[in-house]
């Protein structure tokens, strides 16, 4: 029951993602995560890395990416892929339900030395709401450190799930690294200049805590969420990401 990335449809349950990252731009709002996924055996000791994981996925909300347990990770991103969630009551229906099945799934077969990353899997992701009648962009995040509800995310406020290696004061720090990254939409001269920016901040953010903890990836991967639609990048190596010829998927709303 490991995961081989060569393979579909495979029972995963040995397989870890790591930093995931969302930012509210108000214009829009930007997905970002690492791409490597860590593989264990069943003792809990690492095997493997593979570093071409594309963890940003087009649902029928909007965008999802998130960071913790793999097998975790992906059924919820397919739950969503599959249905479109009206409300948050239902959205946090859906992930309290796929997270219900793998706790009592890993108690049933006494994975115990998973339990942590289990219990400390969330996901970032976007949706469209209507207030008096015009179109919003929400940014949200569910994780359990953060109670039972789903956390909404205003204009500028990052949202972020660290690696697990890092301590809390660790993840504090790394917090107001982001803060102090973030700038307003209007401060920019237009759309391109304003994803150029955070391509390269992001990207060398990204880089930078690559040596310090092993589960993460020195390539990302982004995505971002307008009125009309999603794109998604390819994923980008450090170097690439101070570049605007990187070729990201556009796919109008559902």
């Amino acid at each position: 029951m490991c995961y081989n990335p060569k393979k579909t449809g495979q029972f995963t349950i040995a397989g870890k993602m790591t930093i995931a990252i969302g930012i509210n731009l108000e214009e829009f709002i930007l997905l970002a995560a690492d791409t490597r996924t860590t593989e264990y055996d069943f003792l809990g000791n690492t095997i493997r890395f593979y570093d071409e994981s594309e963890k940003i996925k087009k649902t029928k909300i909007g965008l999802m990416t998130g960071a913790g347990n793999l097998a975790l990770l992906e059924a919820v991103k397919e739950r969503f892929a599959e249905k479109e969630a009206l409300d948050t009551n239902e959205i946090l229906k859906i992930i309290e339900e796929v997270r219900l099945y793998y706790i009592n799934l890993f108690d049933f077969y006494n994975l115990v030395q998973y339990n942590k990353i289990l219990h400390s899997t969330g996901w970032i992701f976007t949706y469209l709401t209507m207030i008096n009648n015009n179109p919003i962009l929400r940014l949200a995040i569910y994780h359990p450190s953060l109670g039972s509800g789903i956390g909404l995310y205003s204009e500028r406020q990052p949202a972020a799930i660290f690696p697990h290696e890092a301590s809390k004061q660790e993840a504090e720090e790394l917090s107001k690294v982001l803060e102090e990254i973030v700038k307003p939409y209007n401060e920019f001269k237009d759309f391109s200049a304003c994803i150029e920016y955070y391509l390269k901040c992001i990207g060398t953010f990204i880089n930078s805590i690559h040596p310090r903890y092993p589960s993460v990836s020195s390539s990302c991967q982004f995505g971002i969420h307008k009125l009309e639609g999603v794109y998604i990048s390819p994923i980008i190596k450090p170097q690439e990401a101070t570049k605007l010829n990187i070729s990201f998927t556009y796919e109008e709303k559902d």
